[in-house]
């Protein structure tokens, strides 16, 4: 039965808390954020700079990043010399009159008023000491989680919704609450493609315990890898905003990260229940504290969202997803369970590194009879396990010899990409050892059909 947790519903228990406001919202797709304004100064090396009035945004289209805008009628001859000077290789710097330090620009245009874009991260601090880190998430789908309630916007009490996500570790808490309008918001967007502000999310201490800007950045980080895996796209924290005791203002960071565009997306989340987040969070984090850990989830993750966006097509798609499952066969196999030595698993043919991962997550080793048309080139060319199919695949588009092998068998291609994706975001959750449910994207009739995972049954 479909889940009902998308409706909202009047009449809720004022005890629910109350969801977190948005510092910065989106009132319609792609709609640019102002994110401050005041007067500034642009200045290079070379050049004492021009001041007027700014205006600092953020822009969706065609990819998320912060802009500027500054009044220069004054010194139309001076923002020229940056032009000019910038032409030249020299860094320009943006400083607003309101907080230091400056943010590194590049102008884009210039008229009656100076264009441009942020360049790299901009952090302002007024203090070290954080309280409480709020930040924003673009492009989420409404998750299934702990109730909570709104004020009604008509005025007739509360609203109430089931959509926040909550991830405890350690000292830290993390809750993420969709925006009033998310239904609204979402509908709009996947109709016309692009933005919008769809989750606000706030970071804290459980022991109400005072932070440090490395340690928020450092938390916002380990986010945005974890919560850009469970959604299979670039979708991590931005805009975030940081308060002190008192609840001012005290850390803002301008440099958006990575975001794509929205996309419905199909994978091992696509269940879209909080519990697997908080389950999953814990154990993900404790691996990421590690240096060697951090490094194999963060190139593993880069190239599984690279691979589910499918930008070069299935083929392009599946070469990414092997490099993805080779890297953990050997971090699980020979680094952490020392199965095989460095020599002996370099000695190994790449299906058969596969084939030792795939059997240490107990997953079916036998292709799948329902992905038909690889199941129909497999029996044809003798290659009956999966680990070994994929392999063979992937070898026959980047090498020349046998291509042929794979004229008109597009849809098998396919297939084994989405095998090679099946079996990449399991070993994730694997190394993480995550023992939770999920979606099964090669047997699922419903996306909100789950199992548990093959080595925790």
């Amino acid at each position: 039965m479909t889940p009902t947790f998308g409706k909202l519903y009047a009449g809720t228990n004022p005890k629910l808390p109350i969801a977190l406001q948005p510092i910065y919202a989106t009132t319609a797709p792609n709609k640019d954020i102002e994110l401050f304004r005041g007067s500034a100064t642009i200045k290079s090396s070379t050049v004492k700079g021009v001041s007027g009035d700014c205006t600092l945004n953020c822009r969706w289209l065609p990819d998320a990043k912060v802009v500027f805008e500054m009044d220069c009628e004054l010194g139309i001859a001076a923002a020229f010399q940056l032009m000019a000077g910038q032409s030249g290789g020299d860094a320009l710097q943006l400083e607003f009159d309101a907080f230091k330090p400056s943010g590194n620009c590049v102008l884009t245009g210039l008229s009656d008023r100076i264009r441009g874009v942020i360049s790299g991260d901009w952090s302002i601090a007024k203090s070290e000491n954080i309280k409480v880190l709020n930040f924003h998430l673009a492009n989420w789908p409404l998750i299934h989680g702990v109730p909570i309630r709104y004020d009604d916007p008509t005025g007739k009490g509360f609203i109430g919704l089931a959509g926040r996500i909550e991830l405890n570790v350690d000292d830290w808490q993390v809750i993420i609450d969709p925006v009033w309008n998310h239904e609204e918001m979402a509908k709009a967007t996947k109709t016309i493609g692009g933005y919008c502000i769809t989750h606000v999310g706030q970071v804290n201490r459980l022991s109400q315990a005072l932070f440090s800007v490395e340690e928020a950045d450092g938390i916002l980080t380990a986010l945005h890898w974890f919560l850009s895996f469970a959604h299979g796209s670039w979708a991590g924290p931005m805009l975030p905003v940081g308060f002190d005791s008192q609840m001012e203002r005290t850390w803002w960071n301008f440099g958006p990260r990575i975001c794509d565009r929205w996309r419905d997306i199909i994978n091992w989340f696509a269940h879209e229940g909080a519990v697997s987040l908080s389950q999953l969070w814990p154990l993900f984090y404790r691996r990421w504290q590690d240096a060697y850990w951090k490094d194999t989830l963060t190139r593993a993750i880069w190239w599984y969202v690279a691979a589910a966006k499918q930008s070069g097509g299935s083929d392009a798609s599946l070469i990414l997803a092997q490099a993805g499952l080779e890297l953990l066969a050997w971090a699980k196999l020979v680094e952490t369970e020392k199965i095989v030595s460095q020599a002996g698993f370099d000695g190994l043919p790449t299906a058969d590194k596969l084939r030792l991962l795939v059997a240490a997550m107990k997953l079916q080793m036998e292709l799948d009879p329902g992905q038909r048309a690889l199941h129909g080139l497999a029996m044809k060319q003798g290659w009956m396990l999966g680990p070994w199919a994929l392999t063979e695949v992937r070898n026959r588009l980047v090498h020349p010899k046998h291509r042929d092998d794979l004229d008109g068998q597009g849809l098998a291609v396919y297939e084994a990409y989405a095998l090679a994706m099946h079996y990449l975001e399991l070993a994730i959750l694997f190394i993480c050892d995550y023992r939770g449910s999920y979606t099964n994207r090669l047997t699922a009739t419903s996306r909100f059909e789950t199992e548990r995972v093959p080595w925790a049954k």
